[in-house]
């Protein structure tokens, strides 16, 4: 990971709809994506801008495999 992850805290939620991962940075202007994996293959979702809260990514009927953090 790089040192902009580090500065970073992550949250990971289950639920019988999917997972979600949520990151709270240190900065301005971010957002997260997180790599799924589910029963019709892999794709990514996007998190919105983050507001006061962060920024959260939602595995819809799949499972996080990867993420990561990105500016704007």
């Amino acid at each position: 990971m790089d040192a902009l992850a580090l500065a970073c805290a992550f949250t990971f939620t289950t639920t019988a709809h999917g997972q979600s991962v949520t990151a709270v940075c240190p900065m301005p202007v971010y957002r997260v994506l997180a790599q799924c994996e589910g029963k019709h293959g892999q794709w990514q979702v996007w998190g919105p801008p983050a507001d006061k809260d962060g920024s959260t990514a939602r595995c819809r009927e799949g499972k996080i495999i990867d993420y990561r953090v990105e500016t704007a």
